[in-house]
């Protein structure tokens, strides 16, 4: 008998919906920054080099390098290209560092304790040694204490 179909019902396969950045809330943004420096396969191409020890100032998009800060940011701006656009420059600062205060909803206390100096004390680190799954983890605490 040949396949009619009949046999057989219909599964619905679930979709995944991409991830979009502009609609989503802050702590939505910091879970995906989480879950992209988690999962390193999706990002360690070429684009860029981890290295949290260097100075935030340093991060070039050209060479793939990026700093302290500059490294879970530097692929926040990698990975969401409006993650930058419309930020209002303030002069003396650095403007992926508003960026990520701004689009994360962050204080410069909390942006330290995530991304910076804090969080290698936090796990008693040097900066150098620190690697991204330090920063995913200091942002899902984060983000698990911000809504609790």
């Amino acid at each position: 008998m040949p396949f009619d179909g009949k046999d057989f019902p219909l599964i619905a396969v679930p979709t995944v919906k991409p991830f979009d950045f502009d609609t989503a809330t802050p702590d939505e943004r910091l879970l995906e920054l989480a879950r992209l420096l988690e999962n390193e396969q999706e990002w360690r191409d070429g684009r860029m080099v981890w290295d949290f020890w260097e100075i935030f100032d340093h991060w070039e998009p050209q060479d793939g390098s990026c700093g302290t800060a500059g490294c879970a940011i530097g692929l926040a701006s990698l990975s969401f290209p409006s993650f930058s656009t419309g930020i209002p420059e303030v002069e003396g600062s650095e403007p992926r560092g508003d960026a990520a205060r701004i689009r994360f909803d962050l204080t410069n206390d909390q942006m330290d304790a995530l991304f910076a100096q804090g969080l290698a004390n936090s796990v008693s680190l040097p900066m150098a040694e620190v690697q991204p799954i330090h920063v995913a983890t200091a942002i899902r605490e984060f983000v698990a204490k911000r809504q609790s």
